[in-house]
Order: structure tokens, then sequence, then C-alpha cells
């Protein structure tokens, strides 16, 4: 999957191209939004830093929906987080969209 994103204040808008099994693939529009996670404490006395959080939802062309959850910009602009799919709401996948600088 290729997204690409733009962000206004707290706002993300863009697209998305997607392939999947079976040769069968798409668009996808993504809306969501970003924001900033404080600072906080772990049970083992770790601190986990301030970072911004980005929530995209991406509406498929077959109708479908998916959320990708819990997302964390690392510091190359990787995103990794959760994909949880509409249809089936138990089953979250963790994924990581890698940034391809151009």
């Amino acid at each position: 999957m290729q997204i690409v994103l733009a962000a206004r204040d707290t706002t993300l808008a863009g697209s998305a191209t997607y392939s999947a099994a079976g040769g069968t693939g798409g668009t996808a529009n993504v809306t969501g939004y970003v924001f900033w996670q404080d600072a906080g404490f772990v049970p083992a006395g770790y601190v986990i830093p301030a970072h911004p959080v980005v929530v995209p939802d991406l509406g498929f062309g077959d109708g479908s929906s998916a959320r990708f959850d819990q997302g964390v910009l690392s510091g190359q602009g990787d995103l990794s987080g959760v994909l949880i799919f509409s249809d089936d709401s138990s089953t979250s996948y963790g994924t990581t969209f890698v940034r391809n600088a151009q």
C-alpha cells in the first residue's frame, strides 16, 4: 500500500493505492487526525516519551474501511501502529508504513 498524506493543523487527508492477495487492488481515501501524547510512566518504571499519534481512517473503493490506530512516527518518518478492518474489528494487524523519500 502506498499512502500520500497531507496535514493541516491536526487534520489528515490523502489517498492510497493498494494491492491484495489474488491480484485485486484499488484506491482508498484517507482521512484522520494527529494528536500529541504526553510522556507517561509504565509499570516497569520506564518513561514513554511524548510523541505525536497518527490515526488515519481508510475508505477503500470496494466500500470496506479500516482504521490505523495508535500510529506512532519514528525518527525516520516511518509510521507503526495497528490496522483494524471494520468488518472484523476483533482482529488487529501490527503494521508499519515505511516513508519513501521523494
